[in-house]
């Protein structure tokens, strides 16, 4: 299991790796719509994040639903 041998040396979960490698290291936003779908938008903070970094703003709110705009 390639993702698996990958997750344990970062030190985190083949779940956590896979996510991290799905959004290419983007955070998305944390919020759901008046529909109740989870929000698609990502976080302001950067793209292609390392691990620890994008683990920390991924679920935090994009601009729409009341998180930091981007400085751009």
């Amino acid at each position: 299991d390639p993702d698996g041998f990958a997750a344990k040396e970062y030190g985190i979960d083949r779940d956590q790796y896979l996510a991290w490698l799905e959004t290419d290291g983007t955070p998305r936003c944390g919020a759901f719509t008046v529909k109740g779908k989870p929000c698609r938008n990502w976080v302001s903070g950067g793209i292609h994040l390392p691990f620890d970094l994008w683990h920390s703003l991924d679920g935090e709110m994009c601009k729409v639903h009341g998180g930091n705009g981007s400085n751009r």
